[in-house]
């Protein structure tokens, strides 16, 4: 009995120092439903130290050139260069922020934030280079998800039960539209600014609005709870007529003029889906897990790669970079590179 408690306990020991001292990016998920995927060999072009477990989104500005996060342990906005990793000057918030989100206007000038605590919760509006606060939104309550038009003249965000039109130029709310059906979650703009997607009954249904009359048009609502569609995160694509969709096992496609599914591509992870992301040229995917694993998919082929130990994916607006969120650490890929070397596989 004692041999056999030896046994496994320093065989746990032994899995835990080789868990601690594996460099980030190095795991890759293996199971009965799954294979191997990206190689060992590819190393990121920028690694951007935390140094706290923040759990953090990144955006990047609409040049490329730089990259942001919200830092909920310091209370700031932190940028750096995309492609050195190196920082620059902060933006701090000023008071407890708790979780929040950011948003870049189109023209790269302006940063939009939301932040909610225990006791403040709000939308506020920044030159981020110099620092000046434009406008703030007060009396939300635990605000989420926010965008900026293509266009630049609307920012929609979301709270609980609100859906916000905020107008850009005039920096002031002009619709608040309530959802008692159940919370809102992430605001999408068509490509050419004037409908809005928004996810709602805890990702279940898609509404769509008219951005003008701020009316609802149309719902997507995914009926059957067997079926393996969600709106966890949303890409409404270039030529405004697909609406993609990841969660929970899979990639949906939605016809928006019929708001029915048009086509679906089963994830090679059970893990459900989350954060989603989509190359400018809309051939490749990139999907965080729950579990903290990146999926990539080429909707050409529908041939997919998995990348563990990381999450929040993003693509930068030229194509050329994938930035990923570890827990403590960003790494910044040279996509060519990733889909290069990464050896993706075909679901069996």
């Amino acid at each position: 009995m004692f041999v056999k408690f030896w046994f496994w306990w320093h065989l746990a020991v032994l899995i835990g120092v080789i868990a601690l001292v594996a460099p980030s990016g190095w795991w890759t998920l293996v199971s009965a439903q799954e294979k191997p995927a990206a190689s060992k060999d590819i190393k990121p072009i920028a690694s951007i130290k935390l140094g706290v477990a923040t759990g953090t989104r990144v955006v990047f500005t609409p040049d490329s050139k730089i990259l942001a996060a919200y830092d909920r342990t310091h209370n700031r906005i932190r940028f750096w260069d995309a492609m050195k990793g190196t920082e620059l000057p902060e933006l701090p918030i000023g008071e407890t922020a708790g979780n929040g989100g950011i948003a870049f206007s189109p023209d790269g000038c302006l940063i939009a934030c939301t932040h909610s605590s225990w006791t403040k919760h709000a939308m506020r509006l920044w030159d981020w280079k110099t620092k000046r606060e434009l406008a703030r939104v007060e009396g939300t309550y635990i605000p989420r998800g926010l965008a900026f038009s293509p266009d630049g003249k609307t920012l929609a965000f979301v709270d609980v039960q609100h859906l916000y039109f905020f107008g850009a130029e005039k920096r002031k709310i002009t619709h608040k539209l309530a959802n008692e059906d159940g919370a809102f979650s992430i605001p999408v703009f068509s490509p050419d600014s004037k409908k809005l997607a928004v996810t709602g009954e805890v990702g279940r249904r898609l509404q769509i609005y008219d951005c003008e009359r701020a009316v609802e048009e149309k719902t997507i609502r995914v009926i059957k709870v067997s079926e393996q569609a969600y709106f966890q995160s949303v890409h409404w694509t270039k030529d405004g007529k697909t609406i993609i969709a990841a969660g929970p096992n899979a990639l949906t496609f939605w016809d928006v003029g019929t708001a029915k599914k048009a086509r679906q591509i089963d994830a090679i992870t059970n893990e459900n889906l989350g954060d989603l992301a989509v190359s400018p040229d809309e051939r490749f995917v990139a999907t965080g897990t729950v579990k903290g694993n990146i999926v990539v998919w080429d909707l050409k082929t529908s041939k997919q790669a998995m990348y563990a130990g990381s999450r929040f994916p993003a693509f930068s607006p030229d194509g050329k970079l994938l930035a990923v969120v570890y827990p403590s650490e960003i790494h910044v890929w040279d996509f060519a590179a990733f889909i290069k070397h990464s050896g993706f596989t075909e679901k069996r």
